[in-house]
């Protein structure tokens, strides 16, 4: 198809994945699903809307119809064309209601698609309503849901706060990632991409430019500071404790570095204390060494 297309012989790549089609064993899904997409992007870019559409509900009716009008909307984004890539992320997003429900990715892609349009009241939107179909489990599987709903909905504003730090405001970023991690203190994975994120940012080197890196690191180093100050667990806390000495070895001076294992010391001294106050408490008088997570 991709050589026909390149001979500008549209014609012959429509005989080309008409036959493969024919061709391919049902079974091979993944290989027919290669053919329709590139039918897809074939009347997307040299067909009508007419051929566009006919070859859009031909692949819905062959294959899982939310994969295909994701794809179609990835497309229309390729090609900046924002309002029809709105249009099939809604459509996606219909479908996928009438299935088993909208996927956590098509949910994020959208997001992230207004956002890239520079329409964030529209990706709000977008991201409350995906919210709303996340946190609304049936009854019956209410409980045992509980858990899963909750990482899909971190998971789901942990993507959205990326997306507005890449192609929306970092400002509206932060906030996202201050409230989520308000909400959940605890999820070392978020601390870890907030900071990473922040980073991301810095431009490239030039007199300016290194002061500005200069402030992104400073305000990573304050959300390491937050993380390790959190309500965390023991091995939560070496682990998080961990992190920032590996930061500072990358990013800080040696005094930053020894000021960071000085507290990894002292938490682990704490720790030590805290079980020897436990065991002296004990009846049998019995303690156990207090593994310093290798922090030293």
């Amino acid at each position: 198809v991709a050589s026909r297309v390149a001979a500008t012989d549209v014609a012959g790549a429509r005989r080309v994945a008409a036959r493969a089609l024919e061709t391919i064993n049902y079974r091979n899904l993944g290989e027919r699903l290669a053919v329709w997409r590139a039918s897809v992007r074939l009347e997307r870019d040299h067909g009508s809307t007419a051929s566009l559409d006919d070859v859009v509900d031909r692949a819905c009716a062959a294959n899982d119809p939310e994969t295909i009008l994701v794809d179609l909307a990835a497309v229309h984004e390729q090609r900046n064309d924002h309002a029809r890539a709105d249009a099939a992320y809604r459509r996606a997003e219909r479908t996928g209601k009438k299935a088993s429900g909208v996927s956590l990715d098509t949910w994020a892609r959208h997001c992230r698609e207004r956002l890239a349009a520079g329409d964030h009241a529209a990706a709000r939107t977008v991201l409350d309503r995906a919210l709303q179909a996340l946190g609304a489990p049936s009854s019956a599987a209410k409980k045992k849901q509980k858990s899963t709903d909750n990482k899909a909905r971190v998971e789901l504003l942990s993507r959205f706060a990326v997306a507005e730090f890449d192609v929306g405001s970092a400002e509206r970023a932060r906030t996202t990632f201050d409230a989520l991690l308000a909400e959940c203190p605890k999820r070392l994975d978020v601390w870890q991409l907030y900071a990473a994120q922040t980073l991301k940012q810095r431009g490239p080197s030039s007199s300016n430019d290194r002061d500005a890196a200069a402030s992104k690191v400073d305000a990573a180093r304050a959300i390491f500071e937050r993380m390790v100050r959190a309500p965390l667990g023991r091995k939560a806390a070496q682990t998080a404790l961990r992190r920032f000495v590996e930061f500072e070895k990358r990013y800080g001076t040696e005094a930053d570095v020894a000021r960071v294992r000085q507290r990894a010391r002292d938490y682990v001294d704490a720790q030590k204390r805290a079980a020897a106050a436990a065991a002296a408490q004990d009846d049998d008088g019995g303690s156990e060494e207090e593994d310093d997570g290798g922090l030293e």
